[in-house]
């Protein structure tokens, strides 16, 4: 189990950010007051708008992809996400989550199970079909662990986006020994500085 929580965070920390990009100047916000801002849904409108029922993310799904999505206004944020993001996808196929190498099971009673390799994870899940939202809540070496996120669904593919800084204070909690380490401190670094990263699973569902 640990190699599975060491990759989650190092998928975060591995969106590291140029230095020179501030949070401190907002360019997406300043030139919305400009124009006095637009009537485009955000990323939460629209997910709560196509999301799907309960029963329908209920079932059996092979793991086809990752990404990094970024719900913020800063532009300068979102240009810096999408050139560190072929990195981290990179990283994260090097540690051997590729197509199909993973399985999750989501059951009608809350239940939900995920296998990699020779690893298992269980937990339950609670998800809410009014807006799309989700929680997950996992036992991993006898701790706790709970993550926000969200899903979509498009046909058979389903999308789950958990969010960033749960994942950080996920890894916190079972390694409380690395809290000195790099690969923490750029990932709190830059949560700091933007929020509304998500990481991203993508599934298939299995016929």
């Amino acid at each position: 189990m640990k190699r599975l929580t060491i990759l989650m965070l190092a998928f975060v920390a591995s969106m590291a950010l140029p230095t020179h990009v501030s949070a401190q100047f907002d360019l997406g916000k300043a030139f919305k007051s400009l124009i006095g801002g637009d009537d485009e849904p955000t990323p939460y409108e629209l997910i709560a708008q196509n999301a799907p029922a309960a029963s329908d993310v209920v079932g059996t799904w092979v793991y086809n992809g990752a990404d990094i999505e970024y719900f913020g206004s800063n532009v300068l944020a979102d240009y810096a996400i999408s050139e560190a993001k072929s990195y981290a996808l990179s990283e994260v196929r090097k540690a051997g989550v590729t197509p199909g190498s993973a399985v999750m099971t989501i059951k009608r009673n809350g239940n939900a199970q995920i296998k990699w390799k020779d690893e298992t994870l269980s937990g339950k899940y609670v998800y809410d079909d009014s807006n799309g939202s989700l929680q997950i809540i996992a036992e991993i070496e006898g701790k706790q662990v709970k993550c926000d996120g969200f899903v979509r669904l498009s046909g058979d593919t389903l999308t789950v986006l958990i969010d960033a800084n749960d994942v950080v204070e996920a890894y916190k909690s079972l390694r409380p020994g690395d809290t000195d380490s790099s690969a923490l401190s750029i990932a709190e670094g830059i949560l700091d500085n933007f929020s509304q990263i998500y990481g991203a699973g993508v599934f298939v569902r299995r016929k």
